[in-house]
């Protein structure tokens, strides 16, 4: 079965989800595909003072704040040496900085795009992209566990796959990668955040620690450093990670 819409939208995280959503408010005709059912831990749990007027924006204010965020009064760090600096948000018009589960951030902003009028498709994985030669553009994608592909024509693509760029590389897109930097994160349950009102930030050798609360006593932890650092020290083994924590101790 074919589906004609006016645009594939690839990706429902918060970028792929909103733009389904305010098309789907103007009147278009929105498919929003997603690999993933939301299951999984995200990263990326902090958001910027300046989101809040964005959510507004886009109506899902009260949805955001049904997800219980944290918020985060300011950024600790530890830079370069053993001194603690702190950083307020208190003179942001915006407020303080929110802290979510990802997944349910992403989840609650998908689910928004489906009120809007968008149709949403989750556990699908993109196989083949052309252009169909009508002025649309034909993507086929397995549903996981299904047997026959989903096709859909489009008239616009909309690639929200993030750093893959998946869909772009599919239509001849180049990627251009600017950094090298990595991140090796652990997800900490059954940790008292009721105190932990700042981001903590702190310099080691190895690159640099970053930590936030999330909702329900947990809290992300992750290590920022190169890549070829990364593969030549096996900073993504547990141990090592672990041992790459002892050289961090406010983190730690």
């Amino acid at each position: 079965m074919t589906t004609n819409v006016d645009v594939a939208v690839v990706g429902a995280g918060p970028a792929g989800a909103a733009m389904a959503r305010r098309l789907a408010q103007c009147g278009c005709r929105v498919t929003l595909l997603e690999r993933s059912r939301f299951e999984a831990p995200r990263v990326g749990e902090s958001l910027a003072p300046a989101t809040h007027p964005l959510l507004m924006d886009l109506g899902v204010w009260s949805e955001f704040m049904a997800l219980a965020p944290l918020p985060s009064y300011g950024t600790r760090s530890v830079w370069g040496g053993a001194e603690t600096q702190d950083h307020s948000h208190l003179m942001n018009p915006y407020g303080s900085v929110w802290h979510v589960d990802r997944s349910a951030f992403d989840c609650m902003l998908a689910e928004a795009a489906v009120a809007a009028g968008a149709e949403l498709r989750s556990g699908v994985s993109l196989v083949h992209c052309e252009a169909a030669g009508d002025g649309r553009w034909l993507l086929r994608f397995d549903e996981h566990g299904a047997g026959d592909p989903t096709l859909v024509r489009a008239r616009v693509l909309v690639d929200a796959t993030g750093r893959s760029a998946r869909l772009a590389r599919w239509v001849g897109a180049e990627r251009i990668v600017f950094d090298r930097l990595v991140g090796v994160a652990t997800l900490f349950h059954d940790v008292d955040t009721s105190r932990e009102g700042y981001i903590l930030v702190e310099t080691t050798p190895d690159g640099w620690w970053y930590s936030a609360p999330l909702p329900g006593d947990r809290m992300m932890t992750m290590l920022m450093t190169d890549s070829d650092l990364c593969g030549r020290s096996s900073l993504s083994a547990l141990e090592r990670w672990r041992e790459a924590l002892t050289h961090a101790p406010a983190t730690r």
